[in-house]
């Protein structure tokens, strides 16, 4: 997959503070993580949104394998909670995030600074320290959910670019 060797080659070229980490991300994760973060700027937090924001940053719809597997990992870091089948990003990432790209308006530079925070042990020992580990499956999102949510985006898609359409956009 070209953008996990992308994802991997930010990884290293960001550099990381403290040890690796021993929890094993795959450089996906950072694109979903960066997906739940921007979804959660304009609440409510929906797997249609977070769809939507996974697409603005790499120009492609996440499949249900690649969201159940990356959920499975940051939920079991303590990176993400699942409520009702909807992941909320950690209050220590949100804070982390914030305070390190305020000035930041490309979208690879925060893809590459949330690859950093996932491969600095330091920093992942802090968040794990204050979160609940969550493995529990019943919360995650189920296949059906996920292609109904896909489903809804791909229909706003449509419906905005009708809507651009009859204004002459």
């Amino acid at each position: 997959m070209a953008f996990a060797k992308e994802v991997r080659s930010l990884n290293l070229a960001l550099g990381t503070k403290g040890k690796m980490a021993e929890q094993s991300f795959e450089p996906s994760d950072s694109w979903l993580l960066l997906s739940i973060i921007y979804a959660s700027k304009t609440p409510p937090i929906t797997i249609t949104n977070i769809i939507a924001a996974a697409d603005y940053i790499n120009h492609c719809i996440l499949s249900y394998e690649e969201l159940a597997s990356a959920l499975k990992r940051l939920a079991a870091g303590g990176l993400v909670k699942i409520i009702k089948s909807v992941p909320y990003p950690h209050e220590m990432l949100l804070t982390t995030y914030y305070l390190n790209t305020k000035e930041t308006t490309e979208v690879r530079k925060e893809l590459a600074f949330i690859g950093g925070l996932l491969n600095n042990t330091d920093w992942l020992s802090l968040v794990a320290s204050a979160a609940v580990p969550q493995e529990a499956e019943s919360d995650f999102v189920d296949e059906g959910s996920f292609q109904k949510a896909v489903e809804s985006y791909q229909k706003r898609l449509i419906s905005k670019g009708t809507k651009n359409k009859k204004h002459g956009a």
